[in-house]
């Protein structure tokens, strides 16, 4: 068991969007196993809501820090794909800047964003976006 790793990754249909998280909850074992398929659940709930990716975040980090006495260090990277346009919107909470490779082969870095999730409840968070 103490080999479990936080990290996680998941792809979710939101009506015509895909809704795409990658993360890490801070620590091994099994205390990071359930708080990342907590956090998954989180995320998917709080993105059916159709918010902005930085909204889905916040929402997600306040129930997160909610009545827990120390919540999880996560970091974690929440985006909308639309496949028919190419948009993405997308916040990035406390990675390193994940890089979009665009077909004329120019890259950008995914910077927008806040805090990782779990250090402050009342935690402001940006999204950015690119077509």
């Amino acid at each position: 068991m103490r080999h479990l790793s936080g990290d996680f990754f998941k792809v979710m249909k939101l009506d015509s969007t895909l809704g795409l998280t990658v993360g890490d909850i801070a620590g091994k074992g099994l205390s990071a196993g359930i708080w990342q398929a907590h956090l998954m659940d989180l995320i998917q709930r709080c993105a059916r809501t159709n918010l902005p990716p930085a909204e889905v975040v916040a929402a997600a980090n306040q129930e997160l820090c909610r009545d827990q006495n120390e919540p999880p260090i996560a970091a974690l990277f929440f985006a909308w794909l639309d496949p028919q346009s190419g948009e993405l919107v997308y916040c990035n909470a406390g990675l390193p800047p994940p890089l979009l490779m665009r077909r004329n082969k120019s890259v950008e870095r995914l910077e927008q964003g806040g805090p990782m999730l779990g250090a402050l409840k009342e935690s402001r968070y940006d999204s950015g976006g690119s077509v």
